[in-house]
């Protein structure tokens, strides 16, 4: 913390400024000294502290702590993305790409493995062929108006199959072939416009 760094007086100074409003003021005398910088006073002790080095001190200080506070949270960034098992992954890579707009980024064994990557928009999920795995996965989708918007002209033009759903707010059940399913999010979307489409089943 940024006071670890005052002295006991340094850190009264502080907060009295902080905590000092217009109507405050009266509390404090700021004069010039010979080398024209400024120094604070406080009416009860007499005290005083250079205001500019006092200044200088602490937005360097600060800007320390900034760096370290940002450096621990960039090293702490989890990077997530949902692994969805699918019987057949050509079927599943068909689905994504050419019903939801997804581009395959990766494929592994130059295309013949098994396991490949879609990604739209930042949502990026890893598809992973596995005929033993039956468990369906699910992830949850917020989109802009605008995103909801085309994703609905989308689903239309496509045929794609979904149904309107709950699951905390009113959603979008979009599913795959192997029942893994994309819940859009129709919270952002207009009211008006949540029934100006027909869900597909």
């Amino acid at each position: 913390m940024l006071t670890n760094h005052l002295s006991a007086f340094e850190i009264q100074i502080f907060l009295l400024v902080l905590n000092s409003g217009p109507k405050n003021l009266k509390n404090f005398k700021i004069s010039t000294i010979e080398s024209e910088r400024m120094e604070i006073r406080t009416a009860q002790t007499n005290d005083k502290i250079s205001l500019d080095l006092f200044i200088n001190k602490h937005i360097e200080l600060m800007q320390t702590d900034s760096e370290e506070s940002n450096k621990e949270a960039f090293e702490h960034v989890w990077y997530m993305r949902p692994v969805f098992f699918v019987s057949n992954l050509q079927t599943a890579i068909r689905f994504y790409v050419d019903k939801l707009g997804f581009i395959k980024k990766w494929h592994e064994a130059d295309g013949k493995g098994t396991v490949c990557q879609v990604d739209r928009g930042g949502c990026e999920i890893i598809l992973c062929q596995n005929t033993t795995r039956s468990s369906q996965s699910r992830v949850f989708l917020e989109l802009s108006r605008d995103g909801v918007e085309q994703l609905l002209k989308e689903v239309t033009e496509r045929s794609v199959p979904t149904k309107k759903s709950w699951w905390g707010y009113d959603v979008l059940q979009i599913e795959d072939p192997d029942g893994n399913e994309l819940l859009v999010c129709l919270e952002t979307y207009e009211t008006g416009h949540e029934d100006s489409f027909t869900a597909k089943g």
